[in-house]
């Protein structure tokens, strides 16, 4: 029998970079191998419920089905010895790797059942025996990767803007807000602070009474032909407004805090984006809102842990 256990340098790494750790294996009984591996393997799968009602024969019954797709878009079998004449002998083992992820794999993310649909991009390293090529599933140890896509944006900074004609009784005219929003950067690393630039003017006798900033995540999925959006509400933040006859013109920083905060990413099932939406309530109008496209990136000084990610270690 024997026992394996995984230890990563570090439980995240980016794509086109290298992934390092050891395989420790301990075996206690001869047994039948011809070469010792890891597998890096990327794993994408969706998964919602949809339910309708049919009509048949002056009858109604409900229907549910579940909409599934996945795919293993991503395998790398890397030896770390196969000198072993078919056998491995009792001993404890040390086996290191390094392996550069190739670039152009989308980002890890998970879902987490939000609007009761599963969503995950998902990676794995999984140190095993094979035996004549064929990867023994019995005797393997598997440990989760994080993968960050190097996020690189070409786009220029999102900018809204709206002129808001204020009435009274939705007939009258009594002046106008003249409303600009700009992100300093169209990419935000998780853990930085994106700027706001808040350019308003209120030619109106009304004072506007608040400005709210909403991080919005937008998940769609994809399977069978069939498209959910997912649209969640991640943080938001309230804000004083502008004195009837004032203008203002300053940043606005806006703290992104909260669970379910993934880098965007994008794979052939599934896809991550955010907006910010800003909000002002003026009164006698509908609430103005504007949105400004997001990038989210990894977390900055994202670096190796000092804590390796460990297995479990596969029984006797």
């Amino acid at each position: 029998m024997a026992a394996l256990r995984v230890r990563l340098e570090s439980p995240h790494c980016f794509t086109n970079a290298r992934l390092r750790g050891t395989l420790h294996v301990r075996v206690s009984a001869p047994m039948a191998c011809t070469e010792v591996v890891v597998v890096v393997t990327g794993n994408e799968s969706v998964s919602w419920n949809e339910q309708w009602t049919e009509t048949g024969q002056g009858k109604s019954h409900q229907v549910l089905e579940t909409i599934f797709d996945s795919r293993e878009f991503f395998r790398q079998k890397i030896v770390l010895s196969n000198n072993f004449g078919g056998e491995i002998t009792p001993g404890t083992y040390a086996y290191p790797f390094q392996y550069v992820l190739p670039s152009g794999l989308p980002s890890s993310y998970d879902n987490e059942n939000d609007q009761d649909v599963q969503a995950a991009i998902e990676y794995a390293v999984t140190g095993s025996f094979c035996v004549n090529g064929v990867v023994a599933t019995d005797v393997a140890s598997t440990v989760p990767l994080t993968v960050y896509t190097p996020a690189t944006s070409v786009e220029a900074p999102s900018v809204a803007e709206k002129v808001q004609v204020v009435r009274n009784f939705c007939c009258f005219r009594r002046g106008q807000c003249d409303i600009r929003v700009a992100l300093d950067k169209s990419l935000c690393h998780l853990g930085h602070v994106p700027i706001v630039q808040c350019d308003i003017k209120n030619s109106s006798p009304l004072d506007m009474r608040a400005m709210r900033f909403e991080l919005v995540r937008v998940v769609e999925v994809f399977a069978k032909g069939r498209i959910r959006s997912l649209q969640t509400v991640l943080c938001d933040e309230l804000f004083s407004g502008v004195p009837a006859g004032k203008q203002i013109s300053h940043p606005q920083p806006f703290q992104l805090h909260g669970p379910g905060l993934y880098p965007s990413t994008s794979g052939s099932f599934l896809s991550c984006s955010y907006y910010i939406e800003v909000d002002l309530d003026i009164p006698s109008c509908p609430i103005v809102e504007l949105r400004l496209r997001l990038a989210l990136g990894a977390p900055i000084g994202l670096v190796a842990s000092d804590s390796p990610s460990v297995s479990t270690p596969s029984p006797y």
